[in-house]
């Protein structure tokens, strides 16, 4: 098992969660400390507030791996760089299991340099 971490927008959507980082009616708060808290991140599907979390993550030189025909931001940026400065491309996987194995790689990795 491993911690849960949850920077809710709401105080109900963190009821499952070990710890808790409240941004309540903080807007955007949530989409800049969450990647700057990650080694790696996973994106599914996604609104404007997966698109500021890819974008930090970015930034920041923290991987992004997309799951595959998930929607939203995510599939518009899989396969794809961010901007023109071709920082990195971001990664894709097949699916969420896939996803998670490349995560644990590239944190891995990223342990070993550190």
């Amino acid at each position: 098992g491993g911690t849960v971490v949850s920077i809710p927008r709401k105080k109900e959507d963190a009821r499952d969660s070990d710890i808790v980082i409240p941004s309540y009616g903080a807007v955007g708060l949530r989409e800049y400390l969450l990647p700057l808290a990650c080694d790696v991140i996973i994106s599914i599907n996604g609104g404007s507030g997966t698109l500021n979390e890819i974008a930090v993550a970015y930034q920041n030189n923290i991987p992004v791996v997309m799951i595959e025909n998930s929607g939203g931001w995510t599939q518009r940026l899989q396969k794809s760089f961010l901007d023109k400065r071709r920082k990195y491309k971001f990664i894709t996987a097949k699916n969420p299991k896939k996803a998670v194995e490349i995560a644990i790689k590239l944190a891995g990795a990223k342990e070993e340099r550190r």
